[in-house]
């Protein structure tokens, strides 16, 4: 199942790279990446940022490290030592 999970989320972050021009005709351009990444297209520069971050995060899933760095990072919040 986590295969499969994975790879589902593999394959957003891959269209997210691939149609990020279709992206930002559709949903338009942001306001906070343009200003923010002081270039030209910004929000494109966003768009395969995001995409990069999604294939990564599809990878964790797809090997089953996704639980080890939630752990990791929320793991202190959630446990029941004071």
């Amino acid at each position: 199942m986590a295969i499969l999970l994975g790879f589902i989320v593999v394959l957003a972050g891959f269209l997210f790279i691939w149609k990020n021009h279709w992206i930002v005709e559709y949903f338009g351009r942001i306001a906070w990446a343009e200003e923010k990444f002081s270039l030209s297209g910004g929000t494109f520069f966003f768009w395969k940022m995001f995409g990069l971050l999604t294939i990564f995060l599809g990878f964790m899933i797809m090997f089953n490290l996704i639980g080890g760095l939630l752990l990791s990072i929320f793991g202190r919040a959630f446990s029941n030592q004071l």
